[in-house]
């Protein structure tokens, strides 16, 4: 599907005139795809993901819909954030980052999964800041971290050092 994000569980996809839908899905890595067809019109039509073992991965809902407001939700801008890290340490990034969308009565925020570019171990190696991008899956946007290494955690950095 194209604009395809794990973390979005609810897509609104234009329906067609006296067309019903067909659903297919498929799963990499071995992975089972269920597609649960609606019941009653208006009703999303479900896919079930699951691993090989069985365990359940994720559930999507695709929504067929004529509504103009719902079809006009669209990915705006992903919150920027920033990490302090301490030299040489390893750098945790976020799996998700929250997106602004489009909405009816203004924005609405979900957490999108993200694909992180390589941080060279030089750049945690010594003090500094520099910027981590990630592409948001199934769109268009960039992710940002602001990352500051410091050689100065746990320091009382204060110009009072004897304040209590």
């Amino acid at each position: 599907m194209p604009n395809f994000n794990p973390g979005l569980t609810d897509y609104y996809l234009e329906a067609k005139e006296d067309q019903a839908p067909t659903v297919t899905a498929s799963v990499s890595d071995n992975g089972i795809a269920t597609v649960i067809p609606s019941v009653r019109e208006g009703d999303p039509v479900r896919v079930v993901v699951k691993a090989e073992n069985g365990d359940i991965l994720g559930e999507y809902r695709l929504h067929f819909t004529k509504d103009k407001d719902l079809l006009a939700s669209k990915p705006v801008v992903a919150v920027k954030s920033s990490r302090l890290v301490a030299k040489g340490h390893t750098l945790e990034l976020p799996a998700k980052v929250p997106v602004y969308f489009t909405g009816k009565d203004g924005y609405e925020v979900k957490d999108l999964a993200v694909e992180w570019d390589e941080v060279p171990a030089e750049n945690l190696a010594n003090a500094g800041e520099f910027t981590v991008r990630g592409r948001v899956l199934g769109t268009d946007l960039t992710a940002e971290v602001a990352v500051r290494v410091t050689d100065k955690l746990g320091e009382n950095l204060s110009d009072n050092p004897d304040f209590r």
